[in-house]
């Protein structure tokens, strides 16, 4: 158990995550990508 949480905590590190989205809604994605990313979410421009 100790391992698989190692290794889940490695994959989703937050700094290794990306987002894509496709549409024309800002809004709505940087909404839905704020409570599992919240530092990508800031990222995304203005």
């Amino acid at each position: 158990r100790d391992d698989l949480q190692e290794l889940a905590a490695e994959l989703l590190a937050p700094e290794a995550l990306s987002a894509v989205g496709i549409g024309g809604d800002q809004d709505r994605f940087r909404a839905a990508l704020e409570p599992v990313a919240p530092a990508l979410a800031e990222a995304l421009p203005a």
